[in-house]
């Protein structure tokens, strides 16, 4: 199934490129280009900005929950993906 994801910033490298396009098929990103450049296919998801998730090689807790006193490692994970951590290393 393919997806494609319009953003108003894509991070590439280092740099912030704006109105891009990327075209994910089962999982995989096989394309990027400006807008409109993929074709005409309505877009399932945009959003301001489109980058890599971040990892944290290094956590306890956040808001409440994690590994210090009650565990509840399911709402530590869902309290740092609201934050852009796609995985992590529990401490």
């Amino acid at each position: 199934m393919s997806v494609l994801v319009r953003a108003a910033q894509v991070l590439l490298g280092r740099a912030l490129h704006a109105d891009q396009e990327v075209l994910v098929d089962d999982g995989v990103i096989v394309a990027i280009g400006s807008r409109g450049e993929l074709g005409d296919a309505a877009p399932v998801l945009e959003g301001s900005v489109l980058a890599p998730g971040y990892i944290d090689l290094h956590v306890h807790a956040l808001d409440g929950r994690g590994l210090i006193g009650e565990v509840d490692v399911d709402g530590l994970s869902r309290a740092l993906l609201s934050r852009g951590v796609t995985s992590f290393l529990a401490t």
